[in-house]
């Protein structure tokens, strides 16, 4: 199959977030550490980052030109006609694992994980975050989903060495 259905797959030790999956020319390499095992308390770090106090088109850069930074908006629609921010929710950048064809097949959410609460405003922000393949996950009462951009497709992207990536205003139709 080209394309999955977006399923959420929770285990002990993490969520996994199933993603849709097409045809990648990336390679499965990456940077960031394997979570965890058996710990059921979070890590010193990293911590959810506050948003500090920004003009809306200006953002932090990183602190070494070896991170990046990450921001947007998250937006919750209600029935289609209305949209509030998704604040106090912690968002996630997710690490891309793949299939053995080398397609991407999950995002996988950990302790280890870069996290966010988003701000009243909806405002998220990742400051100093290691390069790689990121899906964005949101965390919910229920455990971690990935977002998934109303006009449906997955919402993978990479970042590189001291990029600022403003993701925009992004919109969710999370019911809870």
């Amino acid at each position: 199959m080209k394309y999955l259905s977006i399923l959420v797959l929770l285990f002990s030790m993490g969520g996994l977030v199933l993603a849709g999956c097409g045809p990648s020319p990336v390679t499965p390499d990456s940077p960031l550490p394997t979570p965890g095992a058996g710990t059921d308390q979070l890590p010193e770090s990293p911590l959810p980052t506050p948003v500090p106090p920004v003009a809306e088109d200006e953002f932090p850069t990183p602190s070494s030109p070896d991170l990046a930074v990450v921001t947007g908006v998250i937006m919750r629609d209600v029935y289609g006609e209305a949209s509030d921010p998704l604040s106090g929710y912690t968002v996630y950048l997710g690490r891309v694992l793949y299939s053995d064809t080398g397609h991407p097949a999950l995002v996988s959410v950990g302790d280890s994980s870069p996290r966010a609460v988003v701000a009243a405003n909806g405002r998220f922000l990742f400051l100093d975050v290691l390069p790689d393949i990121y899906g964005l996950a949101i965390g919910t009462p229920l455990g971690e989903i990935l977002y998934e951009p109303p006009e449906g497709g997955d919402f993978i992207f990479t970042l590189e060495p001291g990029q600022v990536l403003d993701l925009g205003e992004l919109h969710t139709e999370i019911p809870y």
